[in-house]
């Protein structure tokens, strides 16, 4: 990343630069914690579009940004530029495809006022309504695969043999009983969707994975098994198998993060080709629809909908795979966020972050 030194770092002529995009970070939340994780696939997505990005922030931005686990490793970025908005003058003479994205609630563009304008507006899902958005910001993959370029192998991945029926591996400690997930989002929690399955699912439906997993993959036919990878246990799917791995599966459980209903799991799922049985389908933007873009289950049904997911015929599960591609790049892709988002006609829009965050955050 390159410390803006005055005007000539700003200063934009029509047909000599790339499109740039400035980022005004005077609202802190925007490099702290888990937003950190937006604003770092943020600026991935508009590099790929072909933008170079000037993060604006004041004095101590620098020291925000390096703290935040993702929002520092733009720092790294060869196409990001960090602005101090006290120490920089910025010209009025930009590109004719520049932009200006923002905050909503006290964020002033000032010079910037003649670009297109992006809005950031934040909140809860429970309370960020479609009326207050024109478009959603889609939740994503994990960061570290757009760092790595690995969401460019997806395409290819889903061409793998579906050797697996049902499949679940992460996390599942004492930390995924959170009640806010059912008091706040009325979601069953990822431990107990977990105990309901291998509690009630008939023994030989259920298949534990041992150390050995990689090998039991490329071996064993598991299409009508729920198959379980028991990571407390100290089994774990390799990180840089595991979009690989998910190509292997016809459906994917899809179960709550720690404090927020959805976990980039479930769009890691889907870009592969792999369905998801989800209760989280209303938190996109278009909802996922059962039987098309995923399985629908609601909590208490979770075993009887895995069952049906089981027996799915041939058929069914192949038409659905193709809805659930052309979901993901429809409106999850890093190029559906370039046509809905940076290709708009609007002069202005008002992009939504789907994000739930921890009581008092914002």
């Amino acid at each position: 990343m390159h410390q803006g030194d005055g005007q000539a770092e700003t200063r934009q002529t029509a047909g000599q630069h790339r499109p740039c995009a400035h980022v005004l970070l005077t609202d802190e939340a925007l490099v702290a914690r888990d937003l950190g994780r937006y604003l770092f696939v943020l600026v991935k997505y508009l590099g790929f579009a072909g933008f170079e990005t000037f993060l604006w922030g004041d004095r101590q931005t620098r020291s925000k940004i390096e703290a935040g686990k993702w929002a520092g490793r733009l720092l790294d970025q060869s196409d990001v530029r960090l602005m101090d908005l006290a120490g920089n003058t910025v010209q009025s003479e930009f590109g004719p495809k520049d932009i200006v994205i923002y905050s909503s609630g006290g964020d002033q563009i000032g010079p910037f006022q003649g670009l297109k304008q992006i809005e950031l507006v934040k909140g809860r899902k429970l309370t960020l309504q479609p009326s207050s958005y024109d478009v959603l910001f889609p939740y994503m993959l994990h960061p570290k695969y757009y760092a790595d370029g690995r969401h460019l192998k997806t395409a290819s991945w889903r061409r793998g043999r579906r050797n697996i029926g049902l499949f679940f591996s992460g996390n599942y400690d004492e930390r995924y009983r959170n009640p806010d997930i059912l008091s706040k989002f009325g979601k069953l929690q990822r431990t107990a969707i977990l105990e309901r399955l291998l509690e009630s699912l008939p023994k030989p439906s259920v298949f534990r994975a041992s150390a050995d997993f990689s090998s039991e993959l490329a071996a064993t036919r598991l299409e009508d098994r729920f198959v379980f990878v028991d990571n407390l246990a100290g089994f774990r799917v390799e990180k840089s198998r595991w979009l690989e791995t998910l190509a292997h599966c016809r459906f994917f459980l899809a179960c709550p993060g720690v404090d927020m209903p959805l976990s980039h799991n479930l769009v890691e799922a889907m870009s592969v080709g792999c369905i998801p049985l989800t209760q989280n389908g209303d938190y996109f933007d278009p909802p996922l629809r059962d039987g098309y873009e995923c399985v629908a289950h609601e909590g208490v049904d979770v075993v009887d909908r895995a069952e049906s997911a089981l027996i799915m015929g041939e058929e069914k599960i192949a038409a659905m795979r193709r809805h659930v591609i052309d979901y993901y790049e429809r409106y999850l892709s890093a190029d559906a966020f370039r046509r809905r988002a940076l290709e708009c006609s609007d002069q202005k829009i008002r992009l939504g972050l789907n994000f739930m965050p921890k009581e008092g955050l914002f």
